[in-house]
């Protein structure tokens, strides 16, 4: 009798305060073979987190929305890669979903500890494709997003500027 030694699936979290957007990224990933839990904000997606972490359960990957209700995404990222009592979670991939996509957003989610940044709208191909990189990545953070972000203009230096003048 053979047994079938294929892994389990990997588990994602997602946490998004949209019904239809938990939905649709429900359905997606589930189809593509992924175990899906959500969240609808910021303290369940915490409290979820600590309760499967202290389980040995923390799931593989934390798809965030940015703008939830009680806390943040940037919060809630930014406390899971500082906390120590569930050293597991600080490394847990995040990605960062957001309509905010400038590039001072992309930064302020990387700083928070984003691994990757998705902005809505987006493909179903385009989120399968950074949630198949995150799960192989082994290389740590992977800050990624399927269209460049715009470039920053230049910061001026003490040179460039002219001299402040105090006087009218």
């Amino acid at each position: 009798m053979m047994h079938s030694t294929c892994p389990a699936a990997p588990t994602i979290l997602i946490v998004d305060d949209s019904p239809v957007c938990r939905t649709v990224l429900r359905i997606a990933l589930s189809r593509a073979g992924y175990h899906v839990q959500t969240c609808c904000d910021g303290l369940s997606a915490l409290s979820t987190l600590a309760h499967l972490a202290s389980k040995a359960a923390a799931p593989d990957l934390l798809i965030l929305d940015w703008l939830l209700p009680h806390l943040s995404g940037l919060q809630l990222a930014s406390l899971l890669r500082h906390q120590t009592r569930f050293p597991q979670l600080n490394h847990l991939p995040i990605l960062m979903l957001s309509c905010r996509h400038g590039a001072l957003d992309r930064l302020k989610a990387r700083l928070a500890g984003a691994s990757a940044f998705l902005p809505k709208p987006f493909t179903i191909a385009d989120l399968l494709a950074i949630v198949r990189a995150l799960l192989s990545s082994s290389s740590g953070p992977l800050l990624t997003s399927l269209s460049p972000p715009p470039a920053l203009p230049p910061v001026p230096t003490a040179q460039s500027l002219p001299p402040p003048s105090f006087f009218p």
